[in-house]
């Protein structure tokens, strides 16, 4: 007799001695059965014993708060959690924060070849530290364009002395040093003196091991040292050039920030700024500036590049559901022609976490 409900495993689990075709062919008469039910049968009666009750396991179940489930999903709708890619991409770099992870590598491959315990602990924090420095308080330091420390001194740090054209004098003689800046110089001094095991107190599996680890140092090294450069190097960018921009419109002039669509035609000069996208790469467009200038007759007098990974992922964040929800505005039939109209779009379709306004530089204040 096949008996169903929780004690059907087991009554199969007795009958498991005999050939699983004749089982089926019995089952047939009351309840199919698949043949891998039968095996599974078999093998607990194999492993706990023919006959043994299958216990029914207990599932325990959570009522959410509802207010908190829409807050929850709230958060997450909102575009700063958003990121813009290309179609067909599969994964995002995350930049040159893997340098640091790299450098972690190192470390722990370090340990494995017999460095001290405490070495490594203390390795570890430090650059724990000097990665979230670079991340967050090493560009507040970089604001102003003289500085005692050559590690935050933009005049000092983007001067050529090969070149009269780049050269401008510092008015502080540099005495001073940043410990943060200077313990990002330490700690990499000390790994590299560890990898390269001058003192022979770490144990390598061999020499092409050896030689991994030190390729995998100098990289990480490299792009640290150019990441804390590029950080510099925008905040000038940000800040110096863009004041300087600023200063010089006047009514006559229009700001292209992201394309020549932004143009008006009732400008007769402008100042183009790109934001280092993959399409601006090339010196064709460079090269077209000028006859663009002539069939449209507005002069582009300057053109500035946007230092690439530095915030612009952000605004991309904020402006990707932006974008989508203007173009279903256009789908349902509308015309975008103006700011004006683009801030109607979104008000029509608004996107959470963001608010619509449009803004007139007031050039008599620059």
């Amino acid at each position: 007799m096949i008996i169903s409900s929780c004690s059907k495993g087991s009554v199969i689990q007795e009958a498991v001695s005999h050939p699983t075709r004749k089982l089926i062919k019995l089952q047939k008469t009351y309840e199919p059965i698949s043949e891998w039910k039968l095996r599974k049968a078999k093998l607990r009666a194999y492993n706990e014993g023919p006959g043994v009750p299958v216990e029914k396991p207990i599932y325990h179940r959570v009522r959410l708060d509802l207010v908190k489930v829409n807050h929850f999903l709230d958060i997450i709708n909102r575009p700063y959690f958003y990121q813009d890619v290309a179609y067909g991409t599969r994964t995002i770099n995350s930049g040159r924060n893997g340098s640091f992870e790299t450098l972690h590598k190192v470390v722990e491959e370090l340990q494995k070849a017999g460095a001290s315990p405490e070495w490594i602990v203390n390795i570890k924090e430090r650059l724990n530290k000097e990665k979230k420095y670079l991340e967050t308080d090493y560009k507040l330091h970089c604001k102003e364009d003289s500085n005692p420390c050559p590690d935050h001194c933009r005049v000092f740090a983007l001067c050529d002395e090969n070149d009269d054209e780049f050269k401008q004098e510092c008015e502080y003689p540099h005495s001073l040093q940043c410990d943060a800046c200077e313990n990002l110089k330490s700690v990499v001094e000390e790994i590299q003196i560890c990898v390269k095991n001058e003192s022979q107190s770490i144990s390598f599996y061999g020499k092409k091991h050896q030689e991994d680890i030190i390729y995998d140092f100098l990289q990480a090294k490299k792009h640290i040292f150019h990441w804390k450069a590029h950080v510099l190097r925008s905040e000038n960018q940000d800040h110096l050039a863009e004041q300087d921009v600023l200063r010089s419109l006047d009514a006559t002039s229009a700001l292209i920030t992201f394309s020549a669509r932004s143009l008006e035609r009732n400008s007769p000069n402008g100042l183009a700024r790109e934001d280092q996208a993959g399409c601006y790469h090339n010196n064709l467009l460079i090269a077209s500036i000028y006859g663009i200038s002539q069939r449209t007759r507005v002069a582009i007098e300057r053109y500035d590049f946007l230092e690439p990974q530095h915030g612009k992922d952000i605004r991309d964040r904020i402006i990707c559901p932006m974008k989508q929800e203007v173009r279903r505005y256009c789908d349902e039939g509308h015309d975008i022609q103006s700011a004006a109209d683009m801030k109607e779009a979104l008000l029509e379709r608004p996107v959470q976490g963001v608010t619509t306004s449009v803004c007139e530089v007031n050039v008599t204040c620059l």
